[in-house]
């Protein structure tokens, strides 16, 4: 009997992997990966896409200057890399109304790799994230976070400028310039110095860092190409440059260094073979390179059509692994947990915070949604008070009641806004009677319709 049991026990364990979803173990915690391993999910070009898994102590000597705002909310522990460059694009293309920049907040690459649009009007193709590539579960399985990013000198304040590129001994602060010969990867555990700040986004491009752990742990920082790249561009011997998201902050001659970092930003290349490296010292910082040569690093022009090699944070809580055994000859499969969709004029928005389903309510991330609508949202930590500003009304909101105040009348919206996950939630009934905006859940799809007028339109 007990033989039984236990067969009994292993059949239905094999009929639930074979029927549906195979949730890894982790008390629902998502699944565990391992340094390396493949993992295959969306697709570009209709060819799948494949990932690679990393993680470290992202505070172990790194980001040490990034702003203290930013600390406590950026947790880097679960990242997925592309395995290989996607295709080539220009890092930003300029507009009629705007220049050329090398900043990732104003990058044309980060606007298309977060895009779920159905065209995207700077490189006339599909947003990266949208349906085709990714479906609505994959992308529940892309976690939207701070990211961070180095400052280009012509977005510094003057008093700042001053110290961090006229002060030769700043070099704590300094980044993208050729003062300690930071000319290859093996180089970038000595990197983490420049001016950071930081970005929300589901999808990005690496930096000098993540490129170092691949480094470190693949002896190589260089990519292939992906189907059909390969059969168009492959050269024997060349790997192409892919862009990383920092700007170039060195100098070049004959042009005005403060205006010039808008053109250039910085990518990741093959192999140097011309040229090894040894130990350096320079102003008296020694600076350690491998004996080995390393792949190279250096800048080009944004408006060049250079490597994309994207990377995300992986939703551990809403990543599921549905086969596969973390190799590249047979990866893991991974998709995402369903969950609701929230839509601003028919366009796919990304929280932070997703919305969630609580006591029959379909609730929202406040600050979220307000601030898409363009207003202005405050915060009052004593009392726990919200105050939304758009045009000339103010709405506010007080956590634990579902009663608001919509200037200076009392307005009952049916359920209590509460907090999960340190963000305030509020029903669709509150987003709806605050600027009487027309707000309808679709629960066969578990889709909410916002219909609004922004500040952008």
């Amino acid at each position: 009997m007990k033989l039984k049991r236990i067969l009994m026990s292993v059949l239905a364990v094999m009929m639930l992997c074979t029927a549906g979803l195979c949730y890894a173990e982790g008390g629902g915690e998502g699944p565990s990966f391992q340094k390396g391993d493949y993992i295959q999910m969306g697709t570009y070009n209709g060819a799948p896409l494949l990932w690679r898994y990393t993680s470290f102590d992202i505070w172990d000597g790194y980001y040490r200057n990034l702003q203290n705002e930013y600390k406590s909310q950026l947790k880097i522990e679960d990242i997925l890399y592309c395995d290989q460059i996607l295709c080539f694009k220009p890092y930003d293309i300029a507009n009629d109304e705007e220049e050329l920049s090398n900043s990732w907040d104003d990058a044309s690459l980060r606007e298309w790799l977060n895009s779920t649009a159905e065209r995207d009007e700077a490189y006339d193709e599909r947003g990266f994230l949208g349906e085709g590539n990714f479906t609505r579960d994959e992308r529940n399985a892309m976690k939207k976070t701070d990211v961070p990013f180095f400052l280009p000198r012509w977005k510094l304040p003057e008093d700042m400028k001053r110290y961090v590129f006229e002060n030769t001994y700043g070099c704590d602060h300094f980044h993208g310039v050729d003062f300690l010969n930071m000319d290859c990867v093996a180089t970038f555990d000595k990197i983490s110095v420049g001016v950071y700040t930081a970005v929300k986004d589901k999808v990005f491009l690496m930096d000098e860092i993540l490129t170092f752990d691949i480094y470190a742990n693949n002896h190589t920082a260089a990519a292939g190409l992906a189907m059909p790249l390969a059969a168009e561009y492959a050269q024997e011997g060349y790997n192409h440059p892919y862009w990383i998201r920092s700007p170039y902050n060195g100098e070049l001659r004959g042009f005005n260094k403060d205006t010039l970092p808008t053109s250039d930003a910085c990518v990741i290349s093959g192999e140097d073979e011309e040229r090894p490296f040894a130990r350096q010292i320079s102003n008296s910082l020694v600076s350690f390179i491998s004996e080995i040569c390393g792949d190279k690093y250096s800048h080009r022009q944004v408006d060049e059509a250079k490597g994309v090699r994207p990377a995300f944070y992986l939703d551990r809580e809403n990543a599921v692994v549905v086969s596969g055994m973390g190799t590249k000859e047979d990866p893991y499969i991974l998709t995402g947990k369903p969950g609701i969709v929230a839509m601003l004029n028919g366009v796919e928005q990304s929280y932070e915070q997703k919305p969630i389903e609580k006591d029959g309510q379909i609730l929202v991330p406040l600050r979220a949604v307000f601030e898409s609508l363009g207003a202005e949202v405050g915060w009052e930590e004593g009392t726990q008070m919200v105050t939304v500003t758009k045009d000339k009304e103010q709405v506010k909101i007080q956590v634990g009641r579902k009663v608001m105040e919509k200037n200076g009348e009392e307005i009952d919206f049916g359920y209590p806004a509460v907090l999960e996950g340190g963000r305030t939630m509020i029903p669709l009934s509150a987003v709806s009677e605050s600027f009487s905006i027309p707000v309808d859940w679709n629960r066969d799809e578990q889709r909410i319709d916002i219909t609004a007028e922004t500040e952008t339109e």
